[in-house]
């Protein structure tokens, strides 16, 4: 015994380095061999589907009639059918946290109900029979993925992929409220693409229907609504990423570049990409960049999958600034690494985006990165070669883009109703001439850029 104490303390260093290296050796086994890239960022498992009573009384017709309360909630089924009666509402949680409210007296059905556990598959299909709801589809669905709302006993369809939108069957519309719905008539074998601020006439699907038959209070309360469940899922997102980065002390970020270091570039890309969502440091994304060429196809082909994972989990957050730059990165490295023959359609949804976000960040005239954002729609639009496929992709966000010189053309409106009060006021002075004629080459400039852009 007192031999092996004295090799011990002769060799103390040795000791050390061994045991150091054996722990860490232990930390990168469990924390990240056992769980892979399933930490609470990366983690995308489908929950329960249920529906929420939140006001009055609802049923759901199964084999039986199940009675809920206001603040009950119940799991659903394929086949299942729900009423809410006068007075009531309900909202239904899908596999992928996607809703859908309820409004009094409305009926739906639901006829598909699929969700991988990993949500790679999800397949939403129901039946509105009577009155109307309100969807937001909060994640990106890909593929073979759908979220369908049919009416008319199935014949007539809209489908959508991360979209929200209204369905009003007493006053016969549909309304795209954020992003775009593929309408279907089936029985005409019609098809019709609602855009983002537009309504369809639901029986005669190429019809635009006016926003004063729209039910502003519902637009309204609802928008209201998914501010704060969207903003409710994103604390709840930054709490869990808070906690994560918390937990990898000084040990588990060695692990990881050490298990990173022995195993694959792929596992290296992720050793830090939870630091990188505290600020939403874009280096992170030109890490992964520079690493791309040198990745095998197999290895591409991971990451592919569980880029698009985690696109799954942040496509929802709200966008500022940074946000907004670092998932437009995002879906570069996505596209980059997906095979050729899923790279057209995955093209022509992340240049969609793209300029959703570009539209939304625009509209604060303090955004420092427009110019940032802009400069990746024209990378994605010199990608697309279809001339018609660019014109129809242009021409659905025209709306959009009125929105966002809006505020320029109320400046150039109050300069030049300043500049005529000014001409018509019977004091008018001839010293106050080039004032006014700075005033008018002021105008002009604007006038000029508007039309330039």
């Amino acid at each position: 015994m007192n031999k092996f104490i004295y090799i011990l303390k002769k060799n103390i260093i040795s000791v050390f380095i061994f045991l150091l290296i054996s722990s860490i050796a232990y930390i990168a086994y469990s924390n990240f061999h056992s769980s892979g890239l399933t930490s609470s960022i990366l983690d995308n498992k489908a929950s329960v589907p249920n529906i929420l009573v939140t006001k009055w009384s609802a049923i759901i017709r199964r084999d039986g009639i199940i009675k809920l309360s206001e603040k009950d909630r119940a799991d659903l089924k394929k086949w299942d059918k729900i009423k809410t009666f006068e007075d009531s509402s309900a909202t239904v949680f899908w596999p992928d946290w996607s809703i859908t409210r309820l409004w009094p007296k409305s009926w739906i059905e639901i006829n598909e109900l699929h969700a991988s556990d990993d949500l790679s598959s999800i397949k939403i299909k129901f039946n509105l029979e009577e009155w109307k709801t309100w969807s937001n589809i909060v994640k990106f669905i890909w593929k073979n993925s759908y979220f369908t709302e049919t009416y008319e006993d199935w014949n007539y369809a809209a489908t959508v992929r991360w979209t929200v939108f209204e369905m009003n069957l007493e006053e016969w519309y549909l309304h795209a409220v954020d992003h775009d719905v593929t309408l279907t008539d089936s029985d005409n074998s019609k098809t019709s693409n609602v855009t983002q601020g537009w309504a369809k006439n639901l029986y005669n699907i190429m019809s635009n229907v006016p926003s004063e038959v729209w039910d502003k209070d519902w637009i309204q309360s609802n928008l209201q609504k998914d501010s704060e469940y969207i903003q409710e899922l994103a604390l709840e997102w930054k709490r869990k990423l808070e906690k994560s980065v918390k937990w990898r002390g000084i040990w588990t970020k060695v692990a990881d570049y050490m298990s990173a270091k022995i195993g694959s570039k792929r596992d290296l890309a992720f050793s830090s990409l939870s630091d990188s969502l505290l600020n939403w440091g874009a280096a992170w994304i030109e890490n992964v960049k520079e690493m791309l060429p040198s990745l095998s196809e197999e290895e591409k082909k991971s990451l592919n999958k569980d880029l698009l994972r985690f696109y799954q989990k942040v496509h929802f957050l709200p966008n500022d600034d940074d946000t907004a730059v670092y998932k437009s990165g995002l879906r570069e490295i996505i596209l980059n690494t997906t095979d050729d023959s899923d790279k057209k359609a995955l093209l022509k949804n992340f240049a969609r985006l793209n300029i959703y976000d570009y539209i939304e960040v625009t509209k604060d005239k303090a955004s420092k990165v427009s110019e940032i954002l802009k400069k990746n729609i024209d990378w994605y639009l010199n990608q697309m070669t279809d001339p018609q496929e660019l014109k129809d992709l242009l021409g659905s966000f025209w709306s959009d883009m009125l929105d966002i010189i809006w505020v320029d053309f109320e400046q150039v409106s109050k300069e030049s109703g300043e500049i005529i009060g000014k001409l018509k006021d019977e004091n008018f002075q001839k010293n106050l001439k080039e004032k006014i004629l700075k005033d008018s080459e002021n105008l002009n400039d604007k006038i000029d850029n508007l039309l330039n852009r």
